[in-house]
């Protein structure tokens, strides 16, 4: 009896055991499908030789790590990079001017599948020398249209002034003439008989009347 008791004792037990995994990992997997994880995966500033990203996970995990991966278009190998810590700042330099590369951030779980988040983005190209000489050509025409409006308007400027002035020097001769032609009028002979006349009848008159 006393061997048959312990037999089930140890049979219960293991029963129990055997049903507090099965609820454990049934928790566990119930939560793992629950939960959806998302990277987010922003750019914040682009050279032509580097880029600034900021990353993260939501919703947020306890002891997540992070695994930044890029590689150039047409390259064979991916550069790999280990960052503990999500919402900074974080700067990928010694790039190469404008070429495509793809960035991925993997968030990194214990007991959990990691979850990536890829983006491409390209370098910014450098200035070369037909866009130098493009810029100075538009500089330039832009330069000579300025110099040609400034040029018409000092010709219409100049053009109006003469015009006023010779307007001005006309009627300044007129009223000259015409100033002449009163002096000689009141000069002549013929106007001062008619005053030496108008004075002798003046006197006649007077002594008439005394």
């Amino acid at each position: 009896m006393r061997t048959i008791s312990e037999r089930s004792v140890c049979v219960l037990v293991c029963i129990a055991v055997g049903l507090a995994s099965i609820i454990s990992s049934a928790e566990t997997v119930s939560y793992s499908v629950k939960t959806v994880y998302h990277v987010h995966l922003k750019l914040l500033k682009i050279t032509t030789s580097s880029l600034v990203i900021s990353f993260g996970v939501e919703p947020k995990h306890s002891n997540t790590k992070y695994q930044i991966r890029y590689q150039k278009e047409g390259a064979n190998h991916v550069i790999l990079i280990n960052h503990m810590t999500s919402g900074e700042n974080y700067e990928i330099s010694d790039l190469a001017t404008n070429h495509l590369y793809n960035v991925c951030v993997a968030a990194v779980f214990d007991n959990l599948p990691e979850y990536v988040t890829c983006k491409d983005f390209r370098t910014l190209p450098t200035m070369r020398s037909d866009s130098i000489m493009a810029l100075i050509f538009t500089l330039g025409l832009f330069g000579l249209v300025v110099i040609a409006g400034w040029i018409y308007w000092k010709y219409r400027f100049v053009t109006s002034q003469k015009k006023f002035d010779m307007i001005g020097s006309e009627t300044d001769s007129k009223e000259a003439v015409a100033l002449t032609s009163a002096d000689s009028a009141e000069g002549s002979p013929e106007l001062k008989c008619k005053q030496v006349v108008c004075s002798i009848e003046e006197n006649d008159s007077n002594m008439a009347q005394l």
